[in-house]
């Protein structure tokens, strides 16, 4: 536990798999499978479907799941950076000025930021993104953190 709260490299543990999900629907590495890399035990299968739930193609583009994709990102950063403070002109310092700065990007701009990628990219990444912001969201709103709970 110290190790975490020191270094808290877990929230960069998303990107590597966020990238592996990407590669392998960008790069064609379904439906087409080379069983010369199975195990032989593992039987190859006959035939993969590519569609999320019958509806959306995961190696195309998908303006539905990118639009997810942002709006759960917007949520999720106002329910984990809390209200913002307001600060008095006389009281601003740099470093006050700063910190403005970067609550106003990450509240506004990372998730139009993710919204823009995740259009661009094969769909099964932004599902990656939004299905992990939903449960971020779940796991804000459980912990009671920003609501008057144990912090």
């Amino acid at each position: 536990m110290t190790r975490y709260t020191t270094h808290s490299c877990i929230s960069w543990m998303r990107y590597p798999r966020t990238t592996w999900v990407y590669f392998v629907f960008a790069n064609g590495g379904l439906p087409a499978i080379n069983t010369a890399i199975l195990y032989p035990f593992v039987p190859a299968p006959d035939n993969v479907n590519m569609e999320f739930l019958g509806l959306i193609d995961m190696a195309g583009k998908s303006i539905v799941l990118a639009v997810l994709a942002g709006v759960s990102q917007f949520v999720y950063t106002r329910l984990s950076m809390g209200p913002r403070g307001s600060v008095v002109a006389a009281e601003a310092s740099f470093s006050a000025e700063m910190a403005r700065t970067f609550d106003l990007q990450a509240r506004y701009i990372l998730p139009v930021m993710v919204a823009g990628i995740a259009y661009f990219i094969a769909a099964a990444a932004p599902l990656y993104w939004l299905t992990s912001n939903l449960f971020m969201i779940g796991q804000e709103l459980l912990s009671g953190r920003r609501f008057g709970g144990n912090k």
